[in-house]
C-alpha cells in the first residue's frame, strides 16, 4: 500500500506560482524550462503508480518522494518500497528516445529527434542512494542494518529503447522499463524469501520515515534568482490569466476578457503562500490582492478560514 502517496512536489508548485507572476522574458523562460524538466520527472514517477498499486497491500509499504537527511546533506528517493525481507529504491528516469548505457564509462547517451545528448549513469546515482539509506538506517535503527537495500533504475517513458555496453548480467538486470516494474518486484520477493525483519521495528519504521521526511522548498527571492519587484501583484483571471482583476461589488472582473469570478482571490492567496510562506498580515493581503480597503482584505482573509496569532494590528494569519 502507499504509505506516502504520489503527490506533486511542493517545490514544483512553488516554481509554478513564481512563473504565474512574472512578465514574459528571459527570467520567465528560464523558470518555465525548469518547470518542464521537473514536470517530466514527476510525470514519469506518477506513471508507475498504477502498477505499484497492484502489489499486495500486506506485503509492501510504498513511499513516494522521500527526502531524508544524514546530518550533513539531504538525499531524495523517488520511490522506497519496504518489505519485511528487503528494502527497494526505485530511481525513475523519464527519458524518451534510443538510449545506450555504458557501464564502463558511466555515460548514458540518448538519440532523439536527430540530437545526441549525454547524461550521467543513473545506476551510479541509484547505488549512492542505497548507501545513503543504509547509513541513515544504521544511525536510526542499528538492528536493521543487515537487511538488504536494493535498487532499480526504471525508465518510465513507453517510447524508450535501451541498449547496454560493457555491462555484466547483474548490472543489466538492475535497469528496467516501466511496464516491467511490478513483475520485477515480485520476482525479488521470491528471491529473498521469508521475512527477516523484526515485526515491531517494521511497524515503527514507516512512521519514522514520514517524520524524518523534509520536502524540498525554494525561495527564489532569498537566493536572488527573482527580485521581489519583478513579481506581479493582484488577482489572476482564471479564464485568460491576466493580472490584475478588479474587485467590484463583491466580485472580481477581468478588464481583458470580461469574465467574472467571485472566488478568484483564493488562488492569489495560494500563490502568496507558495512564494512568501504561510504567514500573512491584513496589510500584506490588501497590497497583494490590490484592494482599497483593509476591511475587505480582512473579510477575504477570514473567508479562507486561516488560523491566526496575535491581536489587532499585530495579528498574523496562517494560510492553509
Amino acid at each position: 500500500m502507499f504509505y506516502k502517496p504520489v503527490n506533486i512536489p511542493y517545490y514544483l508548485l512553488q516554481y509554478e506560482a513564481y512563473a504565474r507572476r512574472l512578465r514574459p522574458g528571459s527570467l520567465m523562460n528560464s523558470i518555465e524550462s525548469q518547470i518542464k524538466n521537473y514536470r517530466a520527472g514527476y510525470n514519469g514517477e506518477r506513471s508507475l503508480e498504477p502498477m505499484l498499486a497492484e502489489l499486495p497491500d500486506k506485503n509492501f509499504l510504498i513511499f513516494h518522494d522521500l527526502r531524508l537527511s544524514n546530518n550533513l546533506y539531504f538525499f531524495q528517493i523517488d520511490y522506497l518500497i519496504l518489505t519485511s525481507a528487503f528494502f527497494l529504491i526505485l530511481e525513475v528516469k523519464n527519458i524518451a528516445g534510443t538510449l545506450q548505457l555504458n557501464f564502463a564509462t558511466h555515460k548514458l547517451t540518448r538519440s532523439y529527434n536527430g540530437k545526441i545528448e549525454t547524461f550521467q549513469d543513473p545506476t551510479v546515482q541509484s547505488s549512492i542512494l542505497c548507501q545513503q539509506l543504509q547509513d541513515w538506517l544504521s544511525i536510526h535503527f542499528n538492528s536493521i542494518s543487515d537487511i538488504p537495500v536494493l535498487d532499480l533504475v526504471v525508465f518510465s517513458s513507453p517510447g524508450t529503447y535501451i541498449t547496454f555496453v560493457n555491462g555484466t548480467p547483474e548490472q543489466e538486470m538492475g535497469v528496467i522499463r516501466g511496464p516491467a516494474v511490478k513483475q520485477k518486484i515480485l520476482s525479488l520477493t521470491n528471491e529473498y524469501g521469508a521475512a527477516s525483519l523484526n515485526s515491531k521495528i517494521f511497524k515503527n519504521l514507516p512512521e519514522q520515515l514520514l517524520v524524518a521526511n523534509h520536502p524540498k522548498t525554494i525561495d527564489l527571492i532569498a537566493n536572488k534568482t527573482v527580485q521581489a519587484e519583478e513579481l506581479i501583484k493582484g488577482v489572476r483571471c482564471p479564464s485568460c490569466s491576466h493580472i490584475p482583476m478588479t474587485r467590484i461589488a463583491q466580485n472580481w472582473h477581468c478588464p481583458i476578457c470580461g469574465k467574472e469570478s467571485p472566488k478568484a482571490y483564493i488562488s492569489a492567496l495560494e500563490d502568496f503562500r507558495l512564494i512568501y510562506g504561510p504567514k500573512i498580515t491584513n496589510r500584506q493581503c490588501k497590497e497583494f490582492l490590490g484592494l482599497d480597503s483593509m476591511t475587505t482584505s480582512k473579510y477575504l482573509l477570514r473567508s479562507v478560514h486561516p488560523t491566526s496569532i496575535g491581536k489587532n494590528s499585530n495579528r498574523i494569519y496562517l494560510l492553509k
